[in-house]
């Protein structure tokens, strides 16, 4: 069953999916290299805007990358 591509995903969520810390999708979120949303004090972005940031990186991220 698919996923709906507006569905929030907390920062663990997609940690999960990408392979990388949480420390770096939070990263990646307050850098605006993973569009996301901060709900009080976490941090949410949709299916989509991960998919978006997939399509950028070739489709896997790398994994040393920080923000600039």
């Amino acid at each position: 069953m698919e996923q709906p591509a507006d569905q929030y995903l907390s920062a663990t969520e997609i940690a999960q999916w990408l392979g990388v810390s949480r420390r770096t999708v939070t990263r990646w979120m307050q850098a605006k290299i993973i569009q996301g949303s901060q709900i009080n004090t976490r941090w949410r972005a949709t299916r989509r805007a991960v998919q978006d940031f997939l399509d950028r990186q070739g489709g896997r991220p790398q994994q040393d990358e920080e923000p600039q």
